[in-house]
């Protein structure tokens, strides 16, 4: 095993240890529903239920996906403004005015967040 292989999985055991011991939290976000011809951004706050000591790591994951079968899927989506209290979460389309045009009715994430380790 590599060196750089050993870090990843002491890092993956220390993570899953904090997750063990309760101390990440875990939930989901959705975004607004969009209607054709929208700028389709939206800005989600998400709290937590009790908070961290310091801002946590955040890392979020696609759990739906409600897309117009005719177009191209084009999405960002990505937890900002970290706290110890919560974290926005930024969903983001684009390429509405292309043909065939991107059209997302409606995303949801997952999120976990952890204490930095």
């Amino acid at each position: 095993m590599t060196q750089m292989s050993s870090i990843y999985c002491l890092l993956l055991l220390l993570c899953l240890g904090a997750y063990a011991s309760g101390q990440c939290q875990v939930g989901f976000v959705t975004s607004d529903y969009c209607r054709e011809g929208q700028n389709c951004q939206w800005l989600k706050y998400v709290s937590f239920k009790k908070p961290f000591p310091s801002p946590p790591d955040v890392v979020t994951a696609l759990a739906l996906l409600d897309s117009w079968r005719g177009g191209n899927i084009r999405l960002n989506m990505r937890p900002t403004s970290i706290s110890t209290h919560g974290f926005v979460m930024n969903f983001g389309v684009w390429g509405q005015n292309t043909d065939p045009p991107t059209h997302i009715y409606r995303l949801k994430a997952a999120w976990t967040a952890c204490p930095k380790v």
